[in-house]
């Protein structure tokens, strides 16, 4: 159970900002180069913090790592409070500065969620996907016998009873970048006004609002036992910022994109390009070789396992290895099964995309369908 809901909240993270990335440009053709930028903008400003931090920890402001003691939790919460806000938001207001054209208030909200999408993709669906598959073989394993510390033990045991506790343990990530989303949006906008109104004060404020928001984040996280609690806190503070957002947004413009972009009228239009890909599977008999493919692979699975000890064996000087693989079971096969499918399934759906979308703009039938009223984006996933 655990498995499955790290699997969905990893999952969200990655796909939750790529989603609202594509709604916001299909709604209001915003570029996508803000999204880029804001990417660029969130990698720039960690190059520029992290060294910044370390800096403060040599002068004594911040604590050192691995120190029992250090200065007082505030000022060490108010400290990197303001050094997020000043990296990241001048930073952004360095994006900004860089694209004088774009002075739209979607263009602020694309570049928002480049900055806090990349952060939630990155830091939150990576990390935690590779944080829980390092963790998971250990759940059943004799931890005193990996050569590790008594302090890395009883870490690694902290965390495995995390993992395997309650199925809820795994929205945390996923709350926690959500909320992110919402406030790097919102800093977004602040520094977006500052250019739009030509008024500095609206990047202070920026920088004052993360600050603040960061230092409560850091305070809180050490002060707070249960983290469920931290969590309301977080959404306390976000709830200003969306107030500020409804109360700015364009309405008349974002009223009319809406009234223009449909998105009911696009997953129609998607849905008839997935009818007809599949259609066309199956007259071309691709549907038949792909089948055909993965039966192949499910046959040699049971093989691989059943022969690989006896391949070892028949080999000089491999017969020492041969006796240490356990006899083949059910359970062998199908994991080699799963991990066939996982290289080479993935693989084959690219390549088979590919060639789709290679053999249409090759007969010309690509120019054809995209000058109807079909999205780019419903052509190629519907591939």
């Amino acid at each position: 159970m655990s498995t499955l809901s790290f699997s969905l909240s990893v999952l969200l993270m990655l796909f939750l900002p790529v989603g609202w990335i594509v709604l916001l440009r299909r709604r209001f053709r915003t570029p996508l180069i803000l999204f880029v930028v804001g990417c660029g903008t969130f990698i720039v400003s960690q190059i520029i913090h992290i060294p910044l931090n370390n800096w403060l920890s040599d002068l004594g402001l911040l604590p050192a790592a691995g120190a029992a003691s250090g200065p007082p939790w505030w000022q060490t919460a108010l400290i990197l409070g303001l050094t997020a806000g000043v990296c990241e938001e001048g930073v952004r207001a360095a994006g900004y500065a860089l694209l004088r054209r774009y002075r739209r208030f979607e263009d602020g909200l694309m570049m928002g969620l480049g900055h806090g999408g990349i952060e939630a993709m990155v830091f939150g669906g990576v990390l935690t996907a590779s944080t829980v598959a390092s963790l998971m073989p250990l759940r059943d394993a004799d931890l005193t016998t990996l050569g590790l510390s008594v302090e890395q033990v009883a870490a690694v045991t902290q965390q495995l009873q995390a993992l395997t506790g309650s199925p809820w343990i795994a929205i945390m990530p996923l709350v926690e970048r959500l909320i992110a989303m919402v406030l790097h949006v919102t800093f977004s906008i602040l520094v977006w006004q500052a250019f739009n109104r030509r008024n500095g004060w609206y990047f202070l404020a920026a920088i004052g609002y993360h600050a603040a928001v960061d230092a409560a984040a850091v305070y809180l996280n050490q002060q707070i036992e249960n983290p469920w609690l931290l969590y309301p806190a977080l959404i306390a503070m976000s709830v200003p910022g969306l107030y500020w957002l409804w109360a700015v947004r364009p309405r008349q413009e974002m009223q009319r994109a809406h009234q223009a972009a449909s998105p009911f009228s696009e997953l129609a239009v998607f849905l008839a390009a997935l009818r007809k890909e599949l259609m066309q599977q199956g007259r071309t008999k691709r549907l038949l070789v792909v089948t055909a493919m993965f039966a192949l692979f499910g046959l040699m699975s049971p093989l691989l396992a059943r022969f690989t000890p006896e391949l070892l064996g028949s080999l000089e000087g491999a017969e020492q290895f041969a006796d240490l693989i356990p006899d083949p079971t059910a359970a062998d096969a199908m994991t080699q099964y799963i991990k066939n499918v996982t290289q080479f399934g993935f693989i084959l759906a690219v390549l088979l995309g590919m060639g789709s979308v290679a053999g249409e703009k090759e007969r010309g039938t690509a120019a054809m369908i995209l000058s109807k009223p079909m999205s780019r984006w419903a052509f190629v996933v519907s591939k």
